[in-house]
């Protein structure tokens, strides 16, 4: 359906002016008696039958600029939230073991906890449906209040093998890190572990007992 110009809209105000029906005026434009009846009401309030200049900040770039940038709205990637002294500490700290051998990385286990929805997940779920299937129950993603739960596991890797997964009962800090005894790690392994939480403990310790102007090194944290 064509889009009146502004000089269409002055002649058909006029046409209703001059006691035209507002269907033959629709029919004489092309367009919908909605249209002629909402463009009526307009010019009876504002007086005017030019478009209002639209609210709010101007756009810089067109639709057709738009596409040819190929820029669409999607949804952010999710990353750990690391400052510049963080990114800092990991280069650091890779180009202190970049010349390890494997014997050296022999005795390093890597250990990480992850949280697993029993119900539900907590980002959004995209579904393929017709229109009207909103609320269809093979269109609809079944929740429960607070998430329905969820599990908190932890395990690790080494060079010799992996370990097993252990059920941690709420979340896992430090002091929890340095009783629980990974299994399936060798003592040397389970030994590095304790002393690298122990040695955080004890800087954690210091930080608290110096005046506050001193700052927690970013590879303790």
């Amino acid at each position: 359906m064509p889009r009146l110009t502004d000089l269409d809209r002055a002649r058909a105000i006029g046409q209703l002016q001059a006691g035209v029906p507002q269907n033959q005026v629709a029919a004489l434009f092309g367009v919908s008696p909605s249209t002629i009846s909402k463009l009526k009401a307009k010019f009876h309030i504002t007086g005017d039958v030019r478009d209002r200049p639209p609210s709010g900040r101007p756009k810089k770039m067109t639709p057709q600029e738009d596409r040819f940038l190929t820029l669409s709205a999607l949804r952010a990637a999710r990353r750990p939230a690391m400052t510049a002294l963080h990114r800092q500490a990991c280069l650091r700290w890779c180009l202190q073991h970049v010349h390890w051998n494997l014997n050296m990385w022999r005795n390093v286990m890597f250990s990480d906890e992850s949280r697993f929805c029993l119900r539900q997940l907590d980002r959004r779920v995209k579904v393929w449906r017709r229109r009207g299937e909103r609320y269809a129950d093979r269109c609809t993603d079944r929740v429960t209040s607070f998430g329905g739960g969820s599990v908190m596991v932890w395990g690790g890797i080494s060079l010799t093998g992996k370990m097993r997964l252990v059920i941690i009962g709420g979340n896992l800090n430090v002091e929890r890190n340095i009783t629980t005894r990974p299994p399936a790690a060798t003592e040397e392994q389970a030994r590095a572990s304790r002393l690298h939480c122990r040695m955080f403990q004890i800087v954690k310790i210091r930080f608290l007992a110096e005046p506050k102007e001193n700052t927690l090194p970013n590879s303790c944290k």
